[in-house]
């Protein structure tokens, strides 16, 4: 069986730092590596041919404990992946978008606290949400384009995921996001900018 083993960093020299740690785990579990493939500038697969898949996760989980770095195995066959499911705010972008209008507004403070209580679990995210935008009626749509141009920047690792696909903030509703502010697919010509729902 092939597997490859998947190392995300938050950049070459981190991914460059774990790559020694990766192949001991990979000679633990008894196999050399077979082929490295460069995926972006902090990730990489590293490919494995007849190692078992138990034992080879379980040498990557020992080995890397303690990288700075997000890492899989997996097995080769089915290995490319068509879809990708992942929060905007805080995962794809460094930033909360609502907490950073709110700033515009005066309100920061007051809408970060309930940003931080959602999160946190201690409250439900969609009162949570009617919530924070209510507090935001009327704010002028120059805010969320300040947002964008000053704020909204790709977290490390996201940029690979840019250049293809289709954008669907469907939790925060925000289009401004995913069409400008995280990946700017929306707007692409020949992409399909997928569904999104406004805030009025």
């Amino acid at each position: 069986m092939r597997l490859v083993l998947t190392l995300v960093a938050t950049g070459f020299d981190a991914l460059q730092d774990a790559l020694p740690a990766a192949a001991e785990a990979i000679a633990a579990a008894g196999r050399p590596i077979d082929h490295t493939e460069v995926l972006g500038e902090g990730a990489a697969d590293l490919f494995v041919e007849g190692a078992d898949l138990a034992v080879l996760r379980a040498c990557a989980d020992r080995g890397l404990e303690r990288a700075a770095l997000d890492f899989c195995v997996q097995t080769a066959e089915g290995r490319r992946k068509r879809l990708l499911v992942a929060d905007m705010d805080s995962t794809i972008i460094g930033v909360e978008c609502l907490d950073e209008l709110a700033d515009f507004a005066g309100l920061r403070e007051e809408i970060a606290a309930v940003t931080a209580r959602a999160m946190a679990g201690e409250i439900a995210f969609e009162g949570a949400l009617r919530d924070r935008v209510a507090l935001l009626a009327g704010l002028e749509l120059a805010a969320l384009e300040r947002t964008y141009d000053e704020r909204v920047r790709l977290n490390p690792g996201a940029a690979p995921y840019r250049g293809g696909g289709r954008a669907d903030p469907g939790a925060g509703g925000q289009t401004g996001g995913a069409d400008r502010g995280g990946f700017g697919l929306g707007r692409q010509p020949g992409r399909d900018p997928g569904r999104r729902r406004r805030r009025q």
